[in-house]
């Protein structure tokens, strides 16, 4: 399970799309019933270069992770956090 989600990415940055969609999941009422003591954090920076948008991922082993999103769905990125 999760424990802490920090998302960031620039507006309107097409690389970021699996940044923002997997927000939108996350903030949804079927993920919090299923992870309800995760911490969800984000930040919407208009300075960030394009393209650097990243996922960090801190899971209850405190194993942590840092994914890049451009390039990559929001599928992949749920399958890292399975």
């Amino acid at each position: 399970h999760l424990k802490r989600v920090f998302v960031t990415f620039r507006p309107g940055d097409p690389r970021a799309t699996s940044a923002r969609e997997l927000l939108q999941r996350l903030n949804g009422d079927r993920a919090k019933r299923s992870n309800p003591n995760c911490k969800l954090e984000f930040q919407v920076d208009d300075s960030a270069p394009a393209g650097q948008a990243y996922v960090d991922l801190e899971f209850t082993d405190n194993d942590k992770r840092r994914i890049l999103t451009a390039g990559r769905t929001v599928g992949d990125i749920e399958r890292v956090i399975e």
